[in-house]
C-alpha cells in the first residue's frame, strides 16, 4: 500500500505536469520561436481555429472578416516581429508550407478580444505594510471545440505558462494560450504585472472602425511594451496614454513601494468618456492598500455580485496579513472564481514571484514562496516544472 507521502508526491507531480511551462527564445528570429509549443499543441490549435472560423462564418458577415483580416495586416512597426511569429506558426501548423489561410486565421485569434469574444474576469491588487504589490488574477473564459476523435476540449487545453529570455536572462513571463502572442497577463522580472479585462462597452463594430483609425490590439502593443519598457511607471503613462481599439480595464502592479492601479480604458486614446473612472491607485498616504476590479466600472453600480463582495470580504482582513497566501486565499474566494475559471495566477514583482494554477488544479495553500529567487545558474524561480522539481528535492 503506498504511504500518505508518496501518493501526496505522486499528485504534486500531476500538478506538475497540468499546465506544461515553454521557453521562448527572444534572440532566435521571430518565425522560429514558438516551434515547441505549435508541436505540442498542434491538433487543439487546428481545431479551435476550426471552431473559430464556423463562429465568424455564423456571427459576422463576410466582408467584415475580410476587413478585419487587412485592417489587421496593416503595417505597424512594433507589430511586425509579433506577424513573422504568427507567419512561423502557421508554417509549422501547416508542416513547413506557407499557408495564407491559417496566417489569416491566426491574426484573427489574436483579435479574439477586440472581436467581442471574451468573457467574464477578476483581479486584486493588495500591499502589504511595506509597499510590496501583489497581484492576483483569475481569466474567465469558455470557448468548446471538437477534437477529430470527437472529444471537447475548451480554454484550458491550450494554456501553458511562457518564460521569455533575451540575452541569456529571463526578462518576463506570460500564461498564455497557444496561437496567442500577445499578453493578457503577464509580468516583466523586476519591473511590472499586468491583467487586462473585459469592459461591457466592448463593440466589435466600433472596434474595427478604430482599428482602421490606428488603434492598436492590446495583446501586441502589452507585449511590445513588457519586452522594451523595465519600469512600472513609464508602463502606466504608456498604456493610458495609447491609442486603443476596444475599451477595456487594465490592472497592473510594479516592484516599488505602493506601485499599483487600475485603468478603465476607453476606445480610442486617453479618457474620452466623460462618466470614465479615473485612474484608481494603491496609496500609502490615502490609505488604499487593495484593489478589485472585475468588469464595471468603480464609479457606478456593479454589474454583478463579485467586485461588492470581494470589496466586503476585503473589509474584514487586514493589511498587516498581506502575503502570497492571502492573495490565494482571496482571489480563489467563491466571490471571484466561477466556472469559467480558466487558471488563476498571482505574481510579485518585487520578488518575480509567480503561479499559475488551471481550473481544476490544486492551488498552492502555502503560497509556494521559493526560498532563494535564484538557482540554477541565476534562473528566476517560479511555477515552472524545472522549478517546483527542484524546490522538492531541496526540501
Amino acid at each position: 500500500m503506498m504511504s500518505w507521502l508518496m501518493l501526496a508526491v505522486l499528485a504534486f507531480f500531476r500538478l506538475v505536469e497540468a499546465m506544461p511551462t515553454f521557453h521562448i527564445n527572444l534572440d532566435l528570429p521571430p518565425a522560429e520561436r514558438f516551434h515547441e509549443v505549435t508541436a505540442r499543441f498542434r491538433q487543439d490549435q487546428l481545431a479551435v481555429l476550426a471552431q473559430m472560423k464556423q463562429v465568424l462564418k455564423e456571427k459576422f458577415a463576410e466582408d467584415e472578416v475580410q476587413q478585419w483580416v487587412a485592417a489587421l495586416k496593416a503595417h505597424v512597426p512594433e507589430e511586425e516581429e509579433f506577424k513573422e511569429e504568427i507567419a512561423g506558426i502557421a508554417k509549422d501548423l501547416a508542416k513547413g508550407h506557407a499557408s495564407e489561410e491559417l496566417y489569416d486565421q491566426i491574426l484573427l485569434f489574436n483579435a479574439v478580444y477586440e472581436l467581442q469574444f471574451t468573457n467574464d474576469c477578476s483581479g486584486i491588487l493588495a500591499a502589504d505594510v511595506a509597499g510590496t504589490v501583489i497581484h492576483g488574477r483569475n481569466l474567465d473564459f469558455h470557448f468548446l471545440y471538437k477534437m477529430p476523435d470527437g472529444s471537447e476540449h475548451n480554454w484550458p487545453d491550450l494554456a501553458f505558462n511562457a518564460i521569455f529570455w533575451r540575452q541569456g536572462k529571463q526578462l518576463l513571463m506570460a500564461p498564455s494560450f497557444a496561437l496567442f502572442n500577445g499578453i493578457h497577463t503577464g509580468m516583466r522580472f523586476d519591473g511590472w504585472s499586468f491583467e487586462q479585462n473585459t469592459r461591457f462597452t466592448n463593440d466589435h463594430k466600433l472596434n474595427l472602425e478604430e482599428l482602421k483609425r490606428g488603434g492598436r490590439l492590446f495583446g501586441w502593443t502589452v507585449r511590445h511594451y513588457m519586452q522594451t519598457i523595465p519600469d512600472y511607471k513609464t508602463a502606466l503613462e504608456k498604456m493610458s496614454r495609447s491609442h486603443w481599439a476596444a475599451p477595456q480595464y487594465f490592472i497592473m502592479a510594479g516592484a516599488g513601494p505602493f506601485e499599483g492601479a487600475v485603468i478603465a480604458q476607453d476606445r480610442g486614446t486617453g479618457k474620452s468618456l466623460a462618466d470614465t473612472p479615473e485612474i484608481q491607485h494603491i496609496s500609502k498616504e490615502a490609505g488604499v492598500w487593495n484593489i478589485v476590479q472585475t468588469n464595471d466600472d468603480s464609479n457606478k453600480k456593479a454589474d454583478d455580485p463579485r467586485r461588492p463582495l470581494a470589496q466586503m470580504m476585503l473589509r474584514r482582513q487586514h493589511q498587516e496579513d498581506v502575503s502570497t497566501s492571502f492573495m490565494w486565499r482571496d482571489i480563489v474566494s467563491p466571490e471571484l472564481r466561477n466556472d469559467m475559471t480558466v487558471f488563476t495566477w498571482v505574481g510579485v514583482p518585487k520578488t518575480h514571484y509567480w503561479f499559475t494554477a488551471l481550473r481544476n488544479e490544486s492551488i498552492p495553500t502555502d503560497a509556494f514562496e521559493p526560498k532563494a529567487l535564484n538557482q540554477g545558474r541565476g534562473k528566476v524561480v517560479g511555477a515552472t516544472k524545472w522549478a517546483r522539481q527542484a524546490l522538492l528535492q531541496t526540501e
